[in-house]
């Protein structure tokens, strides 16, 4: 079979069923295609803008003379589940352009100011230790200091948004985005509560230190996230922007890629995207991504992460720039 009118899309129905071609070449198309968008426009109703709005599709694949009635066919099969596509959030082959971030107003200042005076409290007892009782007001400030830390970047990034912090918690999640390791933090909750709670002996003095220091490790790793990422732009075999809302979650993306990149269905590790209606775009880049050969093989996906289990590819690549 040949390809109707440059469309890659639909082959060419065989010739004993009546395949021509219509005269306009804007409109190019056989004979059972101009049957087809013919039914579908009296259908309708409407003018082919109307109807690529009604379908509420944004992956708009570029092909100077792609046949409008293979598109509309194509426009009602993909029907409601054409507002989703899924993207590999990684984007492959792709480079950071550049990126912005908000700054640390006077209440982020204060929050930080005071996890980190709690810190040099407990640093102090331990450089000072005469009593056990000063071992265990190192114990419970390194505590207070970790857990008003914890509580800034809950008020940012709203961790109880995500589905999976009822079963992993504030630093299960900051491990999900690669931003700590999680194990002696949670060590020294335990010791801090068995201290404060039941009457537990206080850590030695070194083990205190030790604390101190994973503690210290614990605010210094997680001070760039007090300002966070506002935007990324990517080069490369993706081009475009990722903008980032975080409590809410909303992400949204505006990006060049190919078509090998996206897909309809559900692939493992892949984010979902909620497309945007065309009236609401602005354009599209006029870019062809490198490794790309041709317009025809881009697509361009404008839209909103769907759902928070499928923020956190985004998130891990947002938090690798700062950190």
């Amino acid at each position: 079979m040949s390809v109707c009118c440059d469309c890659p899309v639909f082959p060419v129905l065989p010739r004993s069923i009546g395949h021509g071609w219509g005269t306009s070449r804007r409109w190019k198309a056989c004979a059972p295609h101009w049957s087809l968008l013919a039914a579908v426009m009296s259908a309708s109703g409407t003018a082919w803008a109307a109807l690529s709005a009604a379908a509420s599709v944004t992956l708009l694949i570029r092909k100077t003379y792609t046949c409008r009635a293979c598109v509309a066919s194509m426009l009602l099969s993909m029907g409601a589940a054409s507002t989703f596509r899924w993207v590999d959030a990684t984007f492959p082959d792709a480079y950071v352009d550049g990126s912005g971030r908000s700054g640390i107003g006077v209440e982020g200042l204060a929050l930080k100011e005071r996890s980190e005076s709690s810190h040099a409290h407990a640093d102090y007892r331990i450089k000072n230790h005469q009593t056990s009782y000063d071992r265990i007001d190192a114990i419970l400030a390194l505590k207070r200091s970790m857990q008003t830390r914890l509580e800034h970047l809950d008020s940012l990034y709203g961790f109880k948004q995500y589905p999976e912090y009822k079963t992993i918690g504030w630093m299960g999640i900051l491990e999900k985005w690669g931003v700590i390791r999680k194990r002696m933090l949670q060590r020294m909750r335990q010791l801090r509560n068995a201290v404060e709670h039941d009457g537990a002996e206080p850590p030695s003095l070194e083990e205190c230190a030790d604390y101190a220091e994973v503690t210290w490790w614990f605010l210094r790793g997680t001070s760039p996230l007090l300002a966070p990422l506002d935007m990324i732009d990517y080069s490369g075999a993706a081009y475009g922007t990722v903008r980032y809302s975080y409590n809410p979650l909303v992400i949204a993306l505006r990006i060049d890629m190919g078509r090998e990149m996206v897909s309809e269905e559900p692939q493992p590790g892949w984010s979902k995207i909620e497309l945007v209606s065309p009236e609401s775009a602005q354009g599209k880049w006029n870019r062809v991504p490198e490794g790309v050969s041709e317009a025809a093989d881009i697509c361009s996906v404008e839209g909103v992460v769907a759902e928070p289990e499928s923020a956190h590819g985004f998130l891990r690549s947002a938090f690798s720039q700062l950190l």
